[in-house]
């Protein structure tokens, strides 16, 4: 998913499901979801912060510090892997809601959305940030 799309006849029937039964699916489904975490944790690790507290410190009130318990202690341990599964699990809760609330889409759909918008607004980002860069040194 998502680049798993019908394009043939028996693939609109039901693909997979009809070509394997019992511990074929399992391993695929399996595999499907191991990657689901896989993702969801590189992500978290990248873009979200990783182990520490989403809370920030404002002013005297030190949120993050009381969220986030002190580096090399028990505590801090505990809260980090707290902060780290729980983001995780939230990215893939967030998944699974945007894979079962959508339907699929076909795969002109697909090369439509990727050329016709998707394409130009990263190349506006690139530029832009391309400006912003030499605006900032």
């Amino acid at each position: 998913a998502p680049f798993d799309l019908p394009e043939a006849e028996s693939e609109l029937v039901a693909g997979f499901q009809t070509e394997y039964s019992g511990f074929r699916w399992s391993i695929i489904m399996l595999a499907e979801y191991g990657m689901m975490l896989l993702v969801s944790i590189l992500g978290v690790i990248l873009f979200f912060g990783s182990w520490n507290s989403p809370f920030p410190n404002i002013g005297p009130f030190k949120l993050a510090e009381w969220t986030g318990g002190l580096p090399g202690e028990l505590s801090g341990d505990i809260l980090s892997a707290f902060w780290l599964i729980s983001k995780t699990a939230l990215m893939i809760f967030l998944q699974m809601w945007i894979r079962w609330t959508f339907p699929r889409v076909r795969i002109d759909q697909l090369m439509s959305l990727g050329w016709k918008y998707l394409t130009p607004f990263a190349l506006f980002f690139l530029l832009l940030c391309g400006v912003w860069r030499l605006l900032m040194i």
